[in-house]
């Protein structure tokens, strides 16, 4: 995939207070120590627990009792907001070992893991029944550092609980995203680059490193995406990109397809230059291209004949739905023109469904109603998407335009689809 330009910061920083509260531990756990003191507000602190084969997370205050295995984290103060003689913020805590008593951290030595760390056990507490209330507002799009450096709390039943951090995690209003800074990990000490994490949201891409956290998401009115792209669209957008340009796996060039004559050439992201493949069959078409000036042309021709079996004319937007199309086995071009009679052709070869590749995910698509069918609907897209070297990106995309308008995340996809070389 290609970098995924960012269409605009959210400018979300207000971080969310809370007291401190008792903290509970677990069963036959060993105390190593106590919090003496806190530099600064409560809501830069946070503990994970595991209870109840869970991982909780509790508010840190003075006299905080800390346990074999817990973990604490740290955010990081704005430099605006810092306190007079004060770069980071800091904890001291007591330890019971005897050759190490008073130990003062600060926002770089997050997560700091007591005794030998905190073990991987299974989250029950992110289930989609518990959570189907919630508004989803994105998801995690990449990842720099291995999931234990990063830190998803949220609130389920008046409770904190520490979720697992993965690349398509879904985030909902009211989570709060914690970022370390490599204490205590397995990164090479040499490495210089921060850890980071990029998310993507209503607004376009947000990356946040540990000097962002406690980083709290907020609903975002879903009809703001292309408003806030079109508003943007001079800072991030360019008319040319460089033959051949590709970049490494996790990242992606988002473009808006809300452009009205920007660009004087046509691209057609969505067919790969080397040919793309659809499924066979009578279906519902979906075709999007950005750049050139309406009205827009476009044709659909089998490789054999001149005659185009679609035709469409005088298209003000860049983007198509063909209705109950019928495509057999076979090549085929897709041509679009624009008003200065600049034009772009790309081929697909339609094959036959038993060609579509499988994945663990397309096992229960279709076994589930409501959201899961969504949601795995969109997984599988994103994954299909990946495969051939983005061969079947034009398929993919048939998957996410016929569900964008009923659901968000699905949306998101089919944008990022739109606009990727």
């Amino acid at each position: 995939m290609i970098r995924l330009i960012p269409l605009l910061v959210l400018l979300l920083t207000n971080t969310v207070m809370f007291l401190a509260e008792p903290v509970q531990a677990g069963e036959q756990q060993k105390q190593v120590g106590i919090v003496k003191d806190l530099g600064d507000s409560p809501e830069y602190y946070r503990l994970v627990r595991i209870e109840d084969g869970q991982r909780m997370v509790h508010s840190v205050g003075p006299s905080t009792i800390l346990y074999e295995d817990d973990v604490l984290w740290l955010g990081c103060r704005k430099p605006g907001f810092l306190k007079p003689g004060e770069d980071k913020v800091r904890i001291t805590i007591e330890l019971t070992d005897k050759e190490r008593k008073l130990d003062i951290l600060t926002c770089h030595d997050s997560p700091y893991m007591l005794g030998k760390g905190l073990p991987r056990v299974e989250d029950r507490s992110i289930s989609e029944p518990a959570i189907q209330d919630r508004v989803r507002v994105g998801y995690v799009k990449e990842l720099s550092a291995p999931s234990d450096l990063y830190l998803l709390v949220r609130r389920l039943d008046g409770k904190e609980v520490a979720c697992r951090v993965d690349i398509y995690t879904w985030l909902y209003e009211g989570d709060v995203i914690w970022v370390g800074c490599g204490h205590g990990s397995t990164l090479n000490g040499d490495n210089k680059e921060k850890i980071s994490v990029v998310l993507g949201l209503a607004d376009g891409e947000k990356r946040l490193e540990c000097g962002d956290a406690p980083y709290l998401l907020r609903k975002i009115k879903p009809n703001s995406l292309f408003d806030n792209i079109c508003a943007n669209l001079s800072n991030v957008f360019k008319c040319y990109w460089p033959p051949g340009l590709h970049d490494d796996y996790h990242h992606a060039k988002l473009v808006s397809l809300a452009v009205r004559g920007t660009c004087s050439r046509l691209f057609m992201p969505l067919a790969a230059r080397s040919g793309s493949r659809l499924v066979a069959g009578t279906r519902d078409l979906y075709l999007a291209w950005y750049g050139g000036n309406p009205p827009y042309g476009m044709q659909i021709r089998t490789a054999t004949s001149p005659r185009p079996i679609v035709e469409r004319t005088g298209l003000d937007v860049p983007r198509i739905r063909v209705d109950g199309l019928s495509l057999e086995p076979g090549d085929y071009d897709i041509e679009v023109t624009d008003a200065d009679n600049k034009s772009i052709i790309r081929s697909c070869k339609v094959v036959p469904r038993v060609a579509l590749p499988t994945s663990p995910a397309e096992a229960f698509i279709g076994e589930k109603g409501g959201t899961d069918r969504l949601l795995c609907d969109t997984i599988y897209a994103a994954w299909l998407s990946q495969q051939d070297d983005g061969a079947w990106m034009l398929e993919a995309y048939q998957h996410v335009a016929d569900i964008a308008s009923e659901y968000y995340p699905a949306e998101l996809l089919r944008v990022q689809f739109e606009g990727e070389l």
